[in-house]
C-alpha cells in the first residue's frame, strides 16, 4: 500500500519492520509483542510506545535549534506542530520503539547461534554498512538545504 498510494498510505512505513521482525521472534519463541498480546500482557507495549514518544519529544526539541533540522511536511494532518513535528507525527516514534524492540530481540536471538568471534564482526559490517547507505540516501533525497547561524 505505502508504495501504490505514499500520499495516503506513508505511515505504514514506520510500522513495517514490526510486521518482519516481530513474528519472526515469535516464530522462533524469543521474546516479542505478539506473545505479549497472547498472554493478555500489554505492558511492554504500552511502557515502549510511550517511552518512543517521550524520546521523540526530546528529539523533535533537539532538532527545532538545530543548523540542519528536519521540517515535515504531511499531505493530511499538517497542523498543529509542536517544535517542527505535526502532533499526529509524534505517534511514529511509538512505533519507531517497538520496531527497535522488534530488530533488538532478532539481533540478540542471532547473538545466541553464532560464535562471538563472527557475531561482533559481522554486526560491526552490517552497521557499517547501514550507516553509509543511510547517510548517502538522506543526503541525497532529504535534506534540502543546511543553515549555519
Amino acid at each position: 500500500l505505502s508504495l501504490s498510494i505514499p500520499s495516503v498510505f506513508f505511515p505504514l512505513i514506520w510500522v513495517s519492520l514490526i510486521f518482519v521482525f516481530d513474528p519472526i521472534n515469535y516464530t522462533n519463541r524469543e521474546e516479542s509483542l505478539l506473545s505479549d498480546i497472547e498472554k493478555g500482557n500489554g505492558s511492554r507495549i504500552y511502557t515502549l510506545f510511550t517511552g518512543g514518544i517521550i524520546c521523540g519529544i526530546f528529539w523533535e526539541m533537539f532538532n527545532y535549534y538545530a543548523g540542519s533540522k528536519w521540517i515535515y511536511s504531511l499531505p493530511y494532518l499538517n497542523s498543529p506542530k509542536i517544535f517542527e513535528m505535526p502532533v499526529v507525527g509524534y505517534l511514529g516514534f511509538g512505533f519507531f520503539a517497538l520496531e527497535c524492540y522488534a530488530i533488538y530481540t532478532f539481533i540478540n536471538s542471532i547473538k545466541k547461534k553464532i560464535r562471538p568471534e563472527i557475531y561482533y564482526p559481522l554486526l560491526f559490517l552490517s552497521f557499517l554498512i547501514i550507516f553509509i547507505t543511510s547517510s548517502y540516501l538522506i543526503d541525497r533525497y532529504s535534506v534540502k538545504y543546511f543553515v549555519l547561524f
